[in-house]
């Protein structure tokens, strides 16, 4: 009996060390909800102390028990005067949450949303909650105070979407990474609320380009006639990608404007007549060009392209083969000063 004993316990023991192995090697990396998220798609929000009553033992794997709590405050949902909450808790912890009265921000999923219930100990001195805008809710008291808060929105009707944001490229995403990229929580999963449009609207005041791409982006949920507008200025935005120099491409940049693009697509997104616009343009810098570089057999017209950059000193081509006419435009160029040339580029009786 003792040996069928033991050889269960090791069976058990086996079958949890294969589940955990597999859940390591294929859960991706995966987001976490916001306390916006949590709050708003809660049935009921409530602040609670463990029932006086409340007494059970636990042991070996058996699934969550369940914790009756008495209800001090009732934040979200219908006034009930006690609580039952899938929670996992020890006699010695019972005992002393209950010579402390130690208060408990309580959550209970709407049965139309998939999640879990929370249960925080508003006693701890560093939650780590996240806010919509990757801000950490840090005590009990700012966990109420913003879940209040919350409550108090006026919800747009899409209000119940949900989507999946990733931290700012500034020192709150890399404080929020450093918080819960170890529990393999990379993206934050938000509600469709007015502080997801104050937060892209901060981004998109940001100096740096993701940042800004990404509030565009956001704003794209919150049609309205000033963000119509904010669009349409954004049409001219100065925000350049360079995908290829100017330098090999015959004095032209060729990339794209990233934020008038994110803009133009918000603006078909709203059904706001624009005008069309290209993926990929070249900008001409042939007034700042200094030195170019050649490859490939050139067009008698790209080579004519330097004629009209007079800072122009220092040009070099590669592998190429030039044309007398194409050596007449090179000689037009008034301020090169370097001018290097393959040796079987062109037979003597051109030069």
């Amino acid at each position: 009996m003792r040996m069928f004993h033991l050889a269960r316990i090791l069976l058990t023991t086996l079958l949890v060390l294969l589940v955990s192995l597999a859940s390591a090697q294929l859960a991706p990396s995966r987001g976490i909800n916001s306390i916006d998220l949590t709050v708003l798609h809660s049935k009921t929000v409530a602040i609670g102390t463990v029932s006086k009553d409340q007494k059970f033992s636990t042991s070996g794997f058996d699934p969550a028990n369940d914790v009756r709590f008495s209800v001090t405050k009732t934040i979200k949902g219908d006034q009930a005067k006690e609580l039952t909450i899938p929670f996992r808790m020890t006699d010695e912890q019972i005992e002393l949450y209950q010579s402390k009265g130690t208060k408990f921000f309580l959550t209970i999923p709407q049965p139309s949303q998939q999640g879990n219930s929370m249960v925080v100990n508003l006693s701890n001195p560093k939650l780590n909650l996240s806010r919509l805008d990757f801000t950490l809710i840090l005590t009990g008291d700012d966990l109420v105070r913003y879940s209040e808060a919350i409550l108090q929105d006026k919800l747009p009707e899409k209000w119940k979407d949900t989507i999946e944001l990733s931290p700012p490229n500034n020192e709150i995403g890399k404080n929020w990474l450093a918080t819960f990229v170890n529990n393999g929580y990379r993206t934050l999963y938000v509600p469709l609320t007015p502080r997801l449009e104050v937060y892209a609207l901060n981004l998109l005041s940001s100096k740096d380009l993701k940042n800004r791409i990404e509030g565009v982006r956001r704003l794209r949920n919150f049609r309205s006639d000033s963000n119509i507008a904010l669009m349409k200025g954004l049409l001219k935005d100065p925000e350049f990608t360079e995908s290829v120099k100017a330098e090999d491409n015959f004095g032209f940049s060729r990339g794209t404007y990233p934020i008038r693009w994110e803009a133009f697509q918000s603006l078909r997104h709203w059904d706001v007549d624009t005008p069309s616009m290209e993926t990929a343009v070249e900008v001409s810098r042939l007034t700042s060009l200094e030195s170019a570089m050649v490859t490939g057999t050139p067009t008698d017209e790209q080579l004519r392209h330097f004629l009209r950059a007079p800072r122009l000193a220092n040009l070099e081509f590669g592998l190429s083969k030039i044309s007398p006419s194409q050596i007449e435009i090179l000689g037009s160029i008034q301020s090169l000063v370097s001018l290097k040339l393959p040796a079987f580029c062109c037979n003597d009786s051109s030069l």
